[in-house]
């Protein structure tokens, strides 16, 4: 009977060694990150998105630009003084249209938070027009730029900080990439919302705006400090800096027409696509793409 029943547990075990091995392989498949390729938006200017899946370790929607700061006819705007404080709250879409700009970004914290325009109050340093909107913060970093779009991260903004020399500033909450790796953060489950961070490229000639998504299951469910950080060195970034998120967190870039049109799908009053009206913006202007000549044949 023995030489009978020998081909029938050889059936059985060969079919259970592939459902174990397929099992181990289903269960220990690696996390998949995606990054489309960068596509010319302006002169100087391109987009991407990216995605994460569940395994990375949550589903994520990322949205970015890369400036060649030393394109020419680049030119930096943020969000100028304005009210009884230092700014009025208003929509990247509506900064955007207002000042005839092809790209803008959400930038500084601020207060208050609210659905109509108010005066507001910003967290950290904030020039525009080399005119100080927000004085510097002691502790809070910035991004500095100069009329010739040179770019650099200050660590500290103390109040005795120099201004002089600088077109542009914006400050965020702190330093999340140097040297090309993220800088250790202690992070708790509840540290995941939309994020919105700058990047510079090591050499300092390339600049990259970044937003995740957040707060949308089954869409985007936002980022940590480090997944973050860990994103901007996917798009090249070297050092960078992370801005105010959540709800504020918004990229809008001109149509054909010149109108201002979402990049990602902001989240404010748990209400997908709504723009929240933000304190300070980073706006950029740019040359359109040239124009392809007909050919003659």
């Amino acid at each position: 009977m023995s030489h009978v029943a020998l081909p029938f547990r050889l059936h059985l075990r060969i079919p259970w060694t592939a459902l174990v091995l397929w099992c181990v392989c289903a269960t220990t498949a690696p996390a998949e990150i995606r990054v489309a390729p960068w596509r010319a938006a302006f002169q100087g200017v391109e987009l991407a998105d990216g995605t994460a899946d569940a395994a990375e370790p949550r589903i994520q929607r990322v949205f970015a630009a890369r400036i060649q700061l030393d394109s020419p006819g680049l030119k930096f705007f943020s969000t100028p003084r304005a009210g009884t404080l230092e700014t009025l709250g208003e929509t990247a879409s509506t900064f955007l249209n207002k000042h005839r700009l092809q790209l803008a970004i959400n930038a500084n914290f601020y207060e208050p938070v609210s659905n109509t325009p108010v005066d507001i109050n910003l967290e950290g340093l904030a020039i525009s027009e080399r005119t100080v909107v927000s004085p510097p913060s002691p502790g809070l970093p910035a991004l500095c730029l100069t009329e010739d779009n040179h770019a650099r991260f200050v660590e500290n903004t103390p109040a005795n900080f120099p201004t002089a020399g600088i077109a542009t500033a914006i400050a965020g909450s702190r330093i999340i990439l140097r040297d090309g790796r993220p800088i250790a953060r202690s992070s708790t489950p509840d540290d995941v919302h939309p994020r919105t961070a700058v990047g510079l490229s090591h050499d300092g000639r390339v600049l990259i705006w970044l937003v995740i998504d957040g707060r949308q299951p089954g869409y985007s469910l936002g980022a940590s400090v480090e997944e973050t950080a860990l994103w901007l060195a996917r798009l090249g970034a070297h050092s960078g800096l992370m801005l105010d998120g959540g709800g504020s967190t918004t990229l809008v870039r001109a149509d054909r027409d010149g109108r201002a049109t979402l990049l990602n799908r902001p989240i404010h009053k748990n209400s997908p696509g709504r723009e929240r009206l933000n304190g300070n913006h980073l706006g950029l202007r740019a040359a359109p793409l040239p124009t392809a000549v007909p050919s003659d044949k």
